[in-house]
């Protein structure tokens, strides 16, 4: 896992580099297109690997903390990246902004050097002993290897309800976020003058602001709650926040709606993380990550998808209010049933 992050933040590096370099070659953006593709399938390996790495670095009793110091932090590096973007595009060229990120891409590898020793592979784990000489799998081995391993991983999924339940919710919290995505930015873009950025980016501040403030709320009330009421309270809350957004049509009601949306998701996905990491065997956890990844991306872009076919029929005003109403029935259908009490104990 280590060395995955590691080599991921290398490449992802040498692959922003060439970003400039490929639009002023071709003039085109479709090349700058091919290389983000790179950088993205670079991003289903990290992610999974960095999620199952924190719980061989941190204690069980600490998960829930470090998970949220971990989501406020990433939180705030969006936040800075925000801020230096705009400033690059301001005052300096566009393609300073890609080295910025390029090197910043680089110092996080090699900052994380130390973990590939840290976390290298103990003698129990299987590996052959010193001198035993090791035989490379065919590819037709390796492709059966693989498609056992996915079939191990959906027994455990569905044996597990806790990681059944965790990964459920995850994909509900990036499919509702496909839908506000496309419908609701769409929906900022139209009520406020054209040509007008500013408005964007306020109500994605105060977005980001809300994930921040909810991240500090779920590690703060880490041993005061259960992750099933986190569930069923943040659907309610996030719902109504929804149905805010559709109604308003002025930028202080609108950011406000927008900062309650990332307040209420934020404990949602920092508790399910730390669900995900306590309940997932350790021969299994970057299984279990990797399918995450997939379930997560997949719901972003169907929701996306489904959204905007959707929206040739009705307004978005009118999606927003049926998602905003869907999801706070939701809420309170799953905290008066206690279904998720029975399913996660």
């Amino acid at each position: 896992k280590g060395v995955v992050i590691v080599v991921v933040d290398l490449v992802r590096a040498g692959l922003i580099v060439t970003i400039p370099w490929a639009f002023a070659w071709s003039g085109s953006i479709y090349p700058v297109y091919f290389v983000v593709l790179f950088i993205s399938l670079g991003d289903l390996l990290f992610s999974p690997a960095r999620s199952a790495l924190i719980p061989l670095l941190t204690a069980p009793e600490k998960l829930m903390q470090v998970n949220a110091v971990f989501w406020g932090l990433g939180i705030v590096g969006t936040l800075c990246g925000f801020l230096l973007t705009g400033w690059f595009f301001d005052y300096r060229v566009w393609q300073e902004s890609f080295y910025g990120d390029a090197l910043a891409f680089a110092v996080a590898g090699l900052v994380l050097l130390p973990v590939i020793w840290i976390c290298r592979f103990p003698d129990r784990s299987g590996r052959p002993a010193a001198g035993t000489p090791r035989r490379r799998p065919t590819i037709v081995e390796s492709i059966r290897e693989v498609a056992g391993s996915i079939q191990d991983g959906f027994r455990l999924i569905r044996q597990n309800n806790i990681i059944a339940i965790s990964l459920i919710a995850q994909s509900c919290v990036f499919g509702i976020g496909g839908i506000i995505y496309v419908i609701g930015l769409s929906h900022i873009q139209e009520v406020f003058p054209p040509g007008k950025t500013i408005y964007l980016s306020v109500v994605s501040v105060c977005l980001l602001v809300g994930l921040l403030l909810g991240s500090w709320i779920a590690g703060y009330f880490r041993n005061r709650t259960t992750s099933a009421r986190t569930i069923a309270v943040a659907s309610l809350v996030s719902g109504v926040a929804v149905v805010g957004v559709g109604r308003t049509d002025t930028l202080i009601p609108m950011c406000i709606w927008t900062a309650i949306i990332g307040l209420a998701t934020s404990p949602v996905f920092i508790f399910t993380e730390t669900l995900l990491q306590r309940h997932s065997p350790d021969n299994f956890r970057g299984r279990v990550f990797a399918t995450r990844e997939v379930m997560i991306k997949a719901a972003f872009l169907a929701t996306s998808a489904v959204a905007t076919g959707i929206n040739t029929i009705v307004s978005k005003s009118v999606i927003l209010m049926a998602v905003g109403l869907f999801l706070a029935l939701l809420g309170v259908l799953l905290e008066r049933m206690k279904w998720l009490d029975i399913q996660t104990g």
